[in-house]
């Protein structure tokens, strides 16, 4: 995921990726499961030791971006939801905004990564409810230095 942590445009203002979360958490959605809108929030760099997870393991990085790996793809439905502003869609909806919703579905292996927490960018996004199969996922999160 290098290539999409270039940070030409600005977007995370200097701040370097420095690794991935070992806080991983899987997720299973069956018929008719889905997730509310929200937004994720922003974690500080976590590690197990001892088969104990220690939350905040290094003080000198935190989360800026979920990262979605999808583990399957014979399922119906359960798209990715963003919650975009209608009139500049290039940026997350607030409120007040006029809303579009753009939905992403991608093939199992395949990852999703976007802004969270209190970054400027972070969008409301959801999970489309599956009509039928198992949509089966993996969330951590991208740390970058403080």
């Amino acid at each position: 995921i290098a290539p999409l942590m270039d940070d030409r445009q600005g977007v995370f203002d200097g701040d370097k990726a420095v690794g991935i979360n070992a806080r991983f958490r899987f997720y299973r959605y069956g018929q008719n499961d889905f997730f509310k809108p929200h937004s994720d929030g922003a974690w500080p760099g976590s590690r197990i030791i001892d088969n104990e997870l220690i939350a905040n393991a290094f003080p000198d990085r935190y989360s800026q971006m979920t990262l979605l790996i999808f583990l399957s793809d014979d399922f119906e439905g359960g798209a990715t939801r963003f919650l975009v502003n209608a009139n500049e869609p290039s940026l997350p909806a607030k409120a007040g905004d006029a809303v579009v919703n753009v939905d992403v579905r991608t093939p199992a292996g395949s990852i999703l990564c976007f802004p969270h927490g209190m970054h400027p960018l972070h969008c409301i996004h959801s999970s489309v409810p599956i009509t039928n199969g198992v949509k089966y996922i993996i969330r951590s999160d991208v740390l970058f230095t403080l």
